[in-house]
């Protein structure tokens, strides 16, 4: 899933992409298991997310990309995290995989790997 988001977040570049994330946890591991699209508008700024997605269970959180080498949540980021789901991650330039950053729904860090 991983290389997906990074040749997801090069190919919108300047531009930012957001997806939503399904998935599950399983003792205490997060299996994300797809991405889900919802109609979204960006620039190198940042993304509005067009919010009339359906309440669905898989829904563990989202992913998207930042245009610079910052993965700091904003405070638009922040407040996006707190409606949708539980973990939530940025990718920054020059988005391979050291370029990901995750956060809770609060905006705090958390430690993950991708395997």
């Amino acid at each position: 899933m991983a290389s997906q988001i990074c040749e997801l977040a090069r190919a919108h570049y300047p531009r930012e992409v957001v997806y939503f994330l399904s998935g599950k946890i399983l003792n205490h591991t997060l299996f994300i298991d797809g991405l889900l699209y919802q109609h979204y508008s960006s620039d190198s700024r940042h993304g509005i997310v067009y919010q009339n997605l359906p309440i669905l269970s898989s829904m563990v959180g989202s992913f998207h990309s930042h245009p610079g080498f910052s993965c700091n949540p904003s405070k638009a980021d922040l407040s996006f995290f707190r409606k949708y789901g539980f973990v939530h991650f940025i990718i920054r330039r020059p988005y391979d995989s050291s370029s990901f950053c995750a956060y809770d729904s609060y905006g705090h860090p958390i430690p993950f790997q991708f395997s």
